[in-house]
């Protein structure tokens, strides 16, 4: 099947995920986060029986904090779209993002987690279909910012002479007027919405004992990359996508090919939090 057209031309997305930043904050996703109470504010576009609508988590919101937003793409037209994209949280390509752009200084940045190589996917949505998930997203600046929900492209079937059928690509009926909120974000994370991590004190492998306020510990989630040299090019095993942890320890992971590593040389990064509380983070080298 061929795909055309300037939003359909690429195959393979190549994404730089800065953790925190607000370039791919649509790919710092939930795991899971169905279970959460997001019952803050709200904003909803409608256009050609199409529904994209964004809600978050209440307030009071602050810097650093991990905030959980619904994001909800339904089509109560009568004909199918083709939406690019999987309809579910993941780390790599997602059929809607939010997105956060605007504040000031103090700003909140945590570490690199490096390349995904994400190949091309799409779905069908249906005449009566709708899709929802939960998005994590850091707040990443003070003051009043905008927090937005896109989609990726939508495809038009094109009927080949020869019978076959293309596809172009296209924005997509929101691209002019995606659903916007504006919150204000206090720089300072109030005493109670901390997350303190402890490493411990023993050589490779780590681990590290998080103390977490009682209303945090039943929604506890974490990120993490490990790397190593092996060669020129390195070894990376990274997970760029909130998983959700029912321990209250942490322990580093093993590289598939660990035994090739110099020693000396693997290092692991990590952060853990949970929904309206601050993100903790840190790293661990040797």
């Amino acid at each position: 099947m061929r795909r055309r057209g300037m939003f359909a031309t690429v195959s393979i997305c190549v994404i730089a995920l800065v953790f925190g930043g607000a370039l791919v904050l649509h790919q710092v996703s939930s795991a899971d986060g169905g279970d959460l109470l997001i019952n803050g504010p709200s904003s909803i576009v409608e256009v050609n029986g199409l529904t994209l609508s964004l809600r978050v988590a209440s307030g009071p919101y602050f810097l650093s904090e991990l905030l959980a937003v619904r994001l909800t793409l339904t089509n109560a037209s009568q004909t199918t779209d083709m939406v690019q994209g999987m309809p579910t949280a993941n780390a790599c390509d997602q059929t809607m993002y939010a997105s956060l752009t605007g504040g000031h200084d103090p700003t909140y940045t945590s570490f690199n987690v490096g390349e995904i190589h994400c190949p091309f996917s799409s779905n069908d949505l249906h005449p009566g279909q709708a899709w929802s998930f939960v998005q994590f997203l850091p707040l990443t600046a003070s003051g009043n910012v905008e927090i937005t929900a896109q989609t990726g492209s939508f495809f038009t079937a094109i009927p080949g002479p020869d019978g076959s059928t293309d596809y172009a690509g296209n924005p997509g009926p929101f691209a002019d007027h995606f659903p916007a909120l504006h919150i204000t974000v206090a720089p300072v994370i109030p005493p109670d919405h901390t997350i303190v991590l402890r490493p411990s004190d023993t050589s490779s492998p780590h681990s590290v004992s998080i103390l977490a306020p009682l209303g945090a510990r039943s929604h506890l989630y974490y990120m993490e990359v490990t790397s190593c040299q092996i060669g020129p090019g390195g070894e990376y095993d990274s997970i760029p996508l909130w998983q959700p942890i029912t321990s209250t320890m942490l322990n580093e992971p093993t590289l598939d090919q660990e035994s090739s590593c110099t020693p000396g040389s693997k290092a692991w990064s990590y952060a853990v939090a949970a929904p309206g509380y601050a993100i903790a983070s840190g790293s661990l080298s040797g």
